[in-house]
């Protein structure tokens, strides 16, 4: 219990101060020397202070609702891992998006003495890759994909392309992924929504309580505890989906 109330609370709190901090945010250049950038700093400091206290709840489905409290449109059935460096307002990530670990998605950009936001959209059933970059004001469309370390190239994007690198690469080709069936990746039934529900709940709420065990040189019970407890989830959502 006392977990899921630090949880709880902790996005209570942060979602509470941006609003009171920022309550909106347009697109634009504004002056470093402004309360406007005083106030984004703050309230980007707040979401970090989020990812660093409660990283556990990113790459859940717990994360969605958080985001939309601070202000972001996120779309039905997407993966949303440590993404950073985000303005919430200008955030929209359409239906079954996948965003993977340390993307940096939408940054505000500082030069010439301006601080420049913008809106930035990534499209249905785009997949932006671990450490990748979507610059300020990108509008990435459907069936992407951005790689590892990577951004999308400047100007129009094409649905459905793949690029690699900094600056992108075009792949015109990339590997297809066949034998498995929507119902196991893009749209999971209800057995396997409530599995993943109750296994995440205790995945963000454990942490708080056993966090001193974990930290102790003896913890290596109980790690493995944990380890086993992932391998039966996912064992269990394989079968409860075929």
């Amino acid at each position: 219990m006392a977990g899921a109330l630090f949880v709880v609370s902790l996005c209570i709190l942060v979602a509470g101060f941006k609003q009171l901090i920022l309550p909106n945010v347009k697109p634009g250049e504004y002056p470093l020397r402004s309360m406007f950038y005083l106030r984004k700093w703050t309230v980007d400091r707040l979401v970090e202070l989020s990812l660093t206290l409660n990283n556990a709840q990113y790459g859940t489905l717990y994360l969605a609702p958080f985001l939309r409290m601070l202000g972001a449109q996120i779309g039905a059935r997407g993966e949303i891992s440590t993404v950073s460096n985000i303005t919430p307002e200008l955030l929209t990530i359409k239906d079954e998006a996948f965003i993977a670990d340390m993307a940096s998605i939408g940054p505000a950009r500082v030069y010439h003495g301006m601080l420049m936001v913008a809106q930035i959209i990534i499209g249905n059933r785009t997949f932006i890759g671990n450490a990748a970059l979507a610059q300020v004001g990108a509008n990435i469309p459907d069936d992407c994909l951005i790689g590892v370390q990577s951004t999308p190239p400047k100007g129009v994007t094409e649905p459905g392309s793949t690029w690699l690198g900094l600056p992108p690469i075009y792949l015109p080709r990339r590997q297809i992924v066949e034998g498995f069936t929507e119902d196991q990746t893009y749209k999971p039934g209800l057995n396997a929504y409530a599995l993943r529900y109750a296994y995440e709940f205790f995945r963000i709420t454990l942490p708080p309580h056993l966090l001193t065990a974990f930290l102790e040189p003896r913890s290596y019970f109980p790690w493995k505890v944990w380890q086993c407890l992932g391998r039966v989830y996912c064992c269990l959502s394989y079968h409860l989906s075929t």
